[in-house]
This record gives C-alpha cells, structure tokens and sequence, in this order.
C-alpha cells in the first residue's frame, strides 16, 4: 500500500509510464462514452494522444479539462504555455498508445509544472475508474453497436 501523498514525478519513470499509459483514452473509448454517457461520469484529467501535425502526423501527450460532444479542452500541449487551454477535436485523438519518446515529453511536462503533478494513488484511482468502464457490460453492447 503506497502512501497516499507520493506524487508521480517522484516515482521511478518505469512505473510513471506504466501510470500514464493507464491514464490514456482512446478516439473510441471517448465515442463510446458519447453514446453512454452514464459510465463515467468524469474524464477530466486523463491524458489523450492528439495529432497536432496538418501535413504529417505529431503527436502529443495532452490533459483533457473538459469535453463537451465532440469537443475537448486539453492542457499542457504547448510546453510553453503551461496551463494554457486548446481546444480540439475529438477526431485529432489517436486511438494508438502513446510511445516512450511521448510519455518521457510528458513526464517532463509533469516535472516541469506544464501539467499539474498528480497523486500516485489518485491516478490509481483513475486507472481503476476506467477499468471498470470498459469492463461494464454498457460498455461493450456499445462498442457493438457502433461496430455494426
């Protein structure tokens, strides 16, 4: 049992990555909610995988503050402009995982305050929450449906 007041820029990078990647949504995991959004009732703080490029692909570690229908407002894209909010397009979310260079980008983000540090037991908490969802049989009719 972790004490609750360890924050995830203290911890080793291995179990930081391990910690993001479990805070990642995917472009399909968000539209699925769309279509229940019963399930969960809050994605704030969770991280997605934005194309930020509009000739070539770059993608981007960003922290979403809120999303209303096909809309996101993230944090923490630009590592200038900490706290500064983008808005986006639920489409520009990547539904692959991030890759190493991109959660090292974003744990320097964290390091740096671009992004707000986190509570390794929140983001344990969050991990759980999103679990839960997609293990929830809403969830998977859902998925279904759309797959249809």
């Amino acid at each position: 049992q972790q004490q609750p007041e360890l924050m995830l820029t203290s911890i080793e990078e291995g179990k930081q990555r391990e910690l993001l990647r479990g805070l990642q949504l995917t472009r399909d995991f968000l539209r699925t909610l769309q279509q229940a959004p019963g399930l969960m009732q809050s994605n704030a703080n969770f991280f997605v995988r934005l194309n930020m490029g509009s000739r070539y692909f770059l993608y981007v570690a960003a922290q979403i503050v809120q999303i209303n229908g096909d809309e996101l407002q993230v944090r923490g894209v630009d590592p200038n402009q900490p706290h500064f909010i983008q808005r986006t397009k639920l489409a520009y979310v990547s539904n692959a995982m991030f890759k190493d260079e991109e959660l090292a980008a974003l744990i320097d983000k964290l390091r740096c305050g671009v992004i707000s540090d986190m509570r390794v037991g929140e983001v344990e908490e969050m991990m759980g929450l999103r679990q839960a969802v997609v293990q929830h049989p809403l969830y998977t009719a859902t998925r279904q449906a759309q797959q249809q």
